[in-house]
């Protein structure tokens, strides 16, 4: 504990808020002042690396919603989706992800066009990786995708899988 100016006894947490945060009258309660700024973007990387190792070691699955994202997250060009951040295509090692559409009346797509969304943004992230190589990322997608979809089915997994596979048009 420590004390402020008027000698009243504040917890850490508060002290560190007091001396990295202004108040400022622009309508915005707080801005970060230049100094933690610097701090957390040196941070960043190191944070953003471990998390991403406690999520492959923990084997946790996240799912992507390629549509949404790019349009909430404010990304100017397909080719800069977090996704290949976190599971780079031909490199293996990555983060499991599965594919979603969010909110599929909101932002107009179907998982069809969540997978086509994908593949345009690797033809023009890495043109130099071969066709092979980018469909065979999002087979391994899919078939994840599927695989916990019907993890709960009763019966032969693999059965339900190749019926459902059977369905589908051959692209």
């Amino acid at each position: 504990m420590t004390e402020d100016e008027d000698g009243k006894t504040l917890p850490k947490a508060a002290k560190i808020l007091q001396k990295y945060f202004t108040c400022e009258k622009t309508g915005q309660p707080y801005k970060l002042k230049q100094e933690l700024r610097e701090i957390l973007e040196k941070c960043y990387p190191l944070l953003r690396d471990f998390v991403k190792q406690e999520i492959i070691k923990k084997n946790v699955i996240v799912e992507v919603c390629p549509a949404s994202n790019f349009r909430i997250g404010h990304l100017t060009k397909i080719e800069d989706h977090p996704l290949f951040a976190m599971c780079p295509p031909g490199e293996g090692g990555g983060i499991s992800v599965v594919f979603g559409t969010d909110d599929p009346s909101m932002f107009q797509t179907s998982i069809d066009e969540e997978y086509l969304f994908v593949k345009k943004a690797m033809d023009k992230k890495y043109p130099a990786l071969p066709q092979e190589k980018r469909l065979e990322y999002l087979e391994t997608i899919r078939r994840r995708s599927m695989e916990l979809c019907c993890d709960d089915l009763p019966g032969d997994t693999n059965t339900i899988l190749n019926l459902i596979e059977g369905l589908i048009p051959a692209t």
